[in-house]
């Protein structure tokens, strides 16, 4: 059993059980185990069968999707307190997305046959896990929203900003910031790698940002938050 009153804090501050009581909580939480993966790991891949819930302890998680006429792209990286994985459990079929560690990340997996029976059991329940999907869509509707920002500097600022959800409280582990290539933040804000570090650069200069190997600290979020919105200079 996952469930201790630490593990119940991370999922109480932000995320899909966040809306839910602490029993609900709990009733999730003890029918977990926590797994650990590194920077590169997939964690489950596009077509897999259907192996459980994940809810992010600690780390990052992107998320890869592909269409019919487009090959596999990172679109997003969910932060601690986010669930994914519901999909298979309420269509009954194959993954539809690949996900990866973006860097050292503690997740819980709750396994679909422990979900199974309480949702057969229990109409509120199964409610509950399917609310998971109106958080997931409403993720998918704010990157679409700010992939439309004409503005390239804009764009970027605001993908930084949701990919990282320091906007919600989450804090990086380590001091550098928060473990993101530039290659990465330009494939998920639509920004070639030359531009993107052109913008980075700038933002850098204007102390908003601090930048390191492979990592983005962000010194004022409220400040980048107010360049997005305003697209004034600060």
């Amino acid at each position: 059993m996952a469930y201790s009153d630490a593990l119940d804090l991370v999922f109480a501050r932000r995320g899909w059980l966040s809306r839910q009581s602490q029993v609900s909580r709990r009733l999730v939480l003890e029918r977990g185990r926590r797994v650990a993966f590194d920077p590169g790991d997939h964690i489950v891949h596009m077509g897999d069968d259907a192996g459980g819930i994940y809810g992010i302890i600690s780390g990052g998680v992107g998320t890869i999707g592909m269409t019919r006429i487009t090959g596999p792209a990172l679109g997003h990286i969910m932060r601690e307190g986010t669930w994914f994985g519901q999909g298979p459990l309420l269509t009954k079929g194959p993954r539809s997305m690949t996900f990866r560690a973006m860097e050292e990340t503690e997740l819980i997996l709750v396994p679909l046959q422990e979900l199974k029976p309480l949702m057969a059991a229990n109409v509120g329940f199964a409610e509950m896990i399917a609310q998971m999907t109106e958080y997931a869509g409403r993720m998918s509707a704010t990157a679409v929203r700010e992939l439309l920002i004409r503005d390239a500097p804009r764009r970027l600022a605001a993908t930084l900003l949701r990919v990282t959800a320091v906007l919600d409280g989450v804090v990086s582990a380590s001091a550098q910031g928060f473990r993101i290539s530039q290659t990465e933040l330009a494939e998920m804000a639509c920004v070639s790698r030359n531009y993107t570090n052109r913008i980075l650069s700038d933002l850098q200069a204007r102390g908003l940002v601090t930048l390191s190997y492979n990592h983005i600290r962000i010194e004022k979020p409220e400040t980048l938050a107010t360049y997005v919105r305003e697209g004034e200079d600060y």
